[in-house]
This record gives structure tokens, sequence and C-alpha cells, in this order.
């Protein structure tokens, strides 16, 4: 076995090599640019850019924490006709399912694409229709790895106060693939 012998500026250039890849120099709570975080549920984007950080995180709790009392995830009719599927499910459901995708899933990455604006109140002075998002999502199972593209329609966002101040959740999402 050899050995070398490390100068001054060596032994530094080490120390800093080693150093740098530590979070020594790191202030407490910063992030790394462009690491998402999960957003207070107190505007529309925020409550939707938080179902990708779900998604990424695995986070079947948080996401439960989207989903209004009375949520409704409506199915892309193809998928009902083609895999027996029932046209819609409630709340439970949905935060079941979720959890099984999260459990199961050795990989997961969603994208989703939107235009930050909102029509106004719905059919309830608490209830905005959006427009839609469009998603993009790779579940990789063991050595495979599964795509949907698609469209979801949060037809319906409730808007109220909740313990003081604004709140979002998703009253019903309309799938739509492409």
């Amino acid at each position: 076995m050899r050995y070398r012998r490390l100068s001054a500026i060596g032994w530094l250039a080490l120390v800093a090599l080693l150093l740098g890849g530590c979070d020594l120099f790191t202030v407490p709570g910063e992030k790394e640019p462009g690491t998402p975080e999960y957003q207070p549920l107190t505007a529309p984007r925020n409550l939707v850019e938080n179902i990708a950080w779900c998604y990424e995180q695995r986070d079947a709790e948080r996401y439960s924490w989207l989903l209004d009392d009375d949520f409704t995830f409506y199915l892309d009719p193809g998928d009902v006709y083609e895999h027996g599927l029932p046209q819609s499910w409630g709340y439970e459901t949905e935060v079941e399912q979720t959890e099984r995708m999260f459990e199961t899933a050795d990989g997961l990455t969603l994208d989703l694409y939107f235009e930050d604006d909102y029509s106004g109140p719905g059919s309830a002075e608490n209830e905005w229709p959006v427009d839609g998002v469009d998603y993009h999502l790779l579940l990789r199972l063991e050595d495979t790895t599964y795509q949907a593209d698609g469209h979801a329609n949060f037809l319906t966002l409730r808007h109220d106060q909740w313990y003081g101040a604004p709140r979002w959740w998703i009253l019903s999402w309309w799938d739509h693939r492409n």
C-alpha cells in the first residue's frame, strides 16, 4: 500500500473538499435554491402546487389536507369503460388510493402546468371553478415506468375561513387523459 504525503496546501484542499460536501456552512432552515416547499393553503396556486409537492414527497397525509371532506374524484370516461372503474369516488377512497400508490412506487414525479387564474365564484359564493391543469406523471414500479398525461379540471375549489385565515380545498377533480 502506498501512502502519499500531503503538503499544508494539500491538507487544506482536502479538508475544504470534504467539508464542502457537508452542510456545515448552511444557515439552519435555509433551503437549496429550487427546492419546493409545502405552501400555505391561502391561494389556489399554492393548493395546486402542493399536489405536486405531496406526490414528490409521497406525503399522503398532507395530500389529504388538500381535499375537502365532501371531495369527489371523477375518473376519465375512457378509464371507466376500459378498466371497469367506477365513475367517481369520494374522499376516503381517494386518500386510500393515493397512500397505496405512494407506498408501492419506487419512483414518482408529477409536473403540473396551469394558468394562475380562476374565473370567480361558482355555484356557491365560496366555490371557485378552475379551467384546468395539465399534468405529466411518471410512476416507476420495479423496472417498469408508467407515464400518464392528461388534463384535470378542478372544477370546484372551496374557499372559506379556517382559524381566521383564508383557506382553499379541492372540492371536485375531473380527470381527462390526453
